[in-house]
């Protein structure tokens, strides 16, 4: 879709709303998602949501189905460091594995949008790295003072404006005869495994959401008659649920269908973030901030880097961290081998200005090296075990083109940056040698496990 013809539909066409952009805006936190809100009532008159969306919705309307799975989140996590606090280790890693759990839970609920309590978990996590003490503080009244703020939100007047929106514009429900003809459509379209609905195939529950969706913007289009319409989604499921390949526009099979049916191209697509940008000079707010932040809590793009960083990406990272390793500990250099690591996706974030990526990672690496000091022009080597706990900073250059109707990633330009590494290694020297010393000593230094059992 280009400007051009959102500009028609701005001023004439109508929007409709999928159950996971009202989701995105009922958890993001409240200062962008009442700019997103006034957009949408701005052109009130002209929003549709299928019923369906609205089914899907109401747990959320009311708030209680966020607190419940929040709730679930924060309890897992206090079980959780309840069980690190019994571990026989140091207290020094205890604290380690405090704040890589921590961390853990607020990429979480940072991932599902839960803007308000990832940020009261964040500001406890910043007070507990000041202090010394093992135990994090108290996770109920972080619970307790998040929950205050999503009650005070959901009695603020322009959210009431916005569910009132919401419950006047939902699309008449089926009839009989289209019930009917909803059934049949199902059968086809999964038995010849036709979109939508091929990514929700799996699901338990709710596997026929995405086609019941798909038949009321069909019959909202046929009862309206001739109109531009455009469908606002973050389902952007890459297994061609909704989008056309690398996320450009309809599908084409669905854009073929609507022009076999109404003899026109009625429906266009996008993003959130499509539909904000486009917004842009059409609203007096600055929208750069609110464009930002979506893009940095875009579950499309978290997804892709921790997928790539548990895959291929781990190679280049191990070899960065290795050549920091090589460079500060266990002698005058090490080879090490048979890496073991584990990469924790903290955050990323855009800079849009210098076009990349900055993605912040937490690891755990372990492994075997051969460490060589090097004297009176012999080297001496010492086989070693290792085990490093660190941070990393990644930085990935952006391809200007498509992706997420914005930009694609350069994995192969990108920089890796070891932040802060903290290593323990069974090299009898740990990377120290006296002038002078005797090698031979060395060699019948009986090797000390360094490690906690």
């Amino acid at each position: 879709m280009n400007k051009e013809k959102f500009e028609k539909i701005w001023s004439k066409g109508y929007f409709i709303l999928d159950t996971c952009t009202l989701d995105y805006i009922s958890r993001c936190e409240f200062q962008y998602a009442k700019c997103i809100m006034d957009i949408l009532l701005f052109c009130k008159e002209r929003i549709l949501i299928p019923q369906h969306v609205v089914k899907e919705m109401q747990p959320y309307f009311d708030m209680k189905k966020i607190q419940k799975n929040v709730d679930i989140i924060i309890l897992e996590l206090e079980r959780e460091l309840n069980s690190i606090y019994e571990d026989k280790i140091t207290e020094k890693n205890k604290r380690k594995r405090v704040i890589s759990r921590v961390s853990k839970k607020i990429n979480l609920l940072q991932r599902y949008a839960f803007g308000v309590y990832a940020s009261m978990l964040d500001n406890l996590k910043k007070e507990y790295t000041k202090r010394e003490e093992v135990i994090f503080p108290s996770l109920s009244k972080c619970l307790e003072l998040a929950n205050k703020e999503i009650d005070a939100i959901s009695r603020s007047e322009i959210v009431n404006s916005f569910l009132h929106m919401i419950m006047e514009k939902t699309l008449p429900e089926f009839s009989e005869q289209e019930k009917i003809q909803l059934l049949k459509d199902e059968r086809e379209r999964i038995s010849q495994q036709l979109p939508p609905g091929i990514g929700d195939s799996g699901k338990k529950n709710n596997s026929n959401g995405d086609i019941i969706i798909w038949n009321e913007i069909k019959k909202c289009i046929k009862d309206k008659g001739n109109a531009q319409y455009l469908f606002i989604t973050n389902d952007e499921k890459k297994n061609s649920n909704w989008f056309g390949k690398n996320l450009e526009g309809l599908h084409p099979l669905l854009q073929e269908e609507i022009y076999k049916i109404f003899r026109y191209d009625a429906l266009d697509i996008t993003t959130l973030y499509g539909f904000i940008l486009f917004c842009k000079p059409y609203v007096d707010e600055d929208l750069d901030k609110l464009c930002e932040y979506l893009v940095n809590h875009n579950n499309f793009i978290r997804l892709e880097v921790e997928e790539y960083f548990n895959d291929e990406g781990q190679e280049i990272l191990i070899e960065g961290i290795g050549d920091y390793i090589r460079s500060n500990y266990m002698g005058d250099w090490a080879i090490p081998y048979d890496s073991d690591i584990e990469i924790e996706l903290i955050e990323y974030v855009t800079d849009l200005t210098n076009e990349e990526i900055i993605v912040l990672l937490e690891f755990g690496v372990s492994g075997n090296a051969e460490a060589c000091y090097h004297c009176d022009s012999e080297d001496n080597f010492f086989d070693s075990e290792y085990e490093a706990f660190g941070r990393a900073t990644v930085y990935i250059p952006i391809q200007i083109g498509k992706y997420t109707e914005m930009f694609s990633l350069k994995y192969n330009d990108m920089k890796v940056c070891v932040t802060d590494i903290d290593v323990e290694t069974t090299d009898p020297l740990n990377g120290e040698v006296e002038d002078g010393c005797d090698y031979d000593e060395i060699e019948c230094y009986e090797e000390e496990e360094w490690f906690d059992e």
